[in-house]
């Protein structure tokens, strides 16, 4: 079986997804302690929680990916990632990125 690489633009996402994922759940934290008590949600507010929406589900996305492509079960680790929140990401997220900079230091770059 032929397996894909693990490109530059795949880890992008995968790196930046967790970060501002990770992030916006500590802006949030952040606001939600040193913010005084307020009826609804502020703008700053929306956006943390608009990017939270939108970069954990990215990250699940490109966390599977990268591990079909490394020729592990992207199942085990979406799942285990998913099951285990909020604590498994953290775990999880170092554990692959090792993984993966191994695969792209074991890559030949092709130049043209």
């Amino acid at each position: 079986m032929n397996q894909k690489p693990v490109t530059r633009f795949l880890s992008l996402i995968f790196v930046w997804s967790f970060l501002v994922s990770v992030g916006g759940f500590v802006g949030l934290i952040i606001l939600g302690v040193m913010a005084p008590p307020h009826e609804g949600i502020s703008a700053i507010e929306e956006l943390f929680v608009v990017l939270m929406v939108v970069a954990g589900p990215l990250w699940h996305v490109s966390l599977g990916m990268l591990a079909h492509r490394l020729g592990r079960r992207w199942l085990v680790w979406v799942g285990l990632s998913f099951i285990t929140s909020p604590i498994g990401p953290l775990i999880i997220f170092p554990l692959m990125l090792g993984h993966m900079k191994v695969a792209r230091q074991n890559t030949p770059v092709i130049s043209t």
